[in-house]
């Protein structure tokens, strides 16, 4: 978020157009919807994963969806962050 806020780029990802920064984000659970049967309840602690991956890959569907081809990320052109 720094070098793009500093330097409008990283990389081959350039800014341009505005762009919502941040891409390690964490928060609390306020509530949990009807049917929600993966542990988390309100009050707990959360992070938010960075990467958006296919879930379909050889990768994603062996765990190391770190390794996703296909992975993009929040705060990198065109993704938006999660700062809003």
């Amino acid at each position: 978020d720094l070098e793009y806020y500093r330097h409008g780029v990283i990389g081959p990802f350039k800014l341009e157009q505005p762009m919502i920064m941040g891409h390690e984000s964490g928060g609390t659970v306020l509530a949990v919807g009807k049917g929600v049967d993966n542990g988390l309840k309100p009050g707990d602690k959360v992070a938010l994963e960075p990467g958006l991956v296919c879930g379909e890959c050889n990768s994603c569907k062996s765990g190391k969806y770190n390794l996703c081809p296909e992975v993009t990320f929040f705060a990198t052109p065109p993704v938006h962050g999660t700062m809003r």
